[in-house]
């Protein structure tokens, strides 16, 4: 599984729902990868809508004590993926909803697969046709500084 980090602002907190955005298409992050505009189009449609497979967790690290929930909503609009999840009424839960609140948490990674002959060399960078997502986590650093 590949790991994909993510510079991005909280997009909104409705009591426990937290609106962010994951990932980026068309700019090149730190690690000269660019995820083609449509690359989570098939993930969406079979690991979310079809099997409800992705979790929101935090530092990629997947366990019960990690998890935050899972997205009720995935989406991708503007080149951004967004990833509306209701987070879980834990210690850990209560926890990162006060990081978000206080902006220390404002950036986010994507733990993904990317299927074979689904990726390209460009020159100059490495280009991403199809992504399996698994995971969109909350990170201290991303790949991606200048993805607003």
């Amino acid at each position: 599984m590949k790991i994909k980090d993510f510079t991005s602002s909280i997009e909104d907190i409705q009591g426990r729902t937290v609106k962010t955005v994951w990932s980026a298409t068309s700019i090149k992050d730190l690690d000269g990868d660019v995820i083609a505009d449509n690359a989570f189009t098939k993930t969406i449609n079979e690991r979310f809508k079809g099997s409800n497979l992705i979790y929101s967790l935090i530092d990629h690290k997947a366990s019960l004590q990690t998890c935050l929930g899972k997205p009720k909503e995935l989406y991708v609009e503007s080149q951004k993926l967004y990833a509306v999840t209701d987070i879980v009424d834990t210690t850990l839960g209560n926890d990162i909803l006060e990081h978000y609140k206080a902006g220390t948490i404002n950036q986010h990674s994507i733990g993904f697969a990317v299927p074979n002959g689904k990726q390209m060399q460009r020159e100059g960078y490495n280009e991403i046709l199809e992504v399996k997502l698994y995971e969109g986590s909350a990170v201290l650093w991303g790949a991606n500084p200048n993805t607003p």
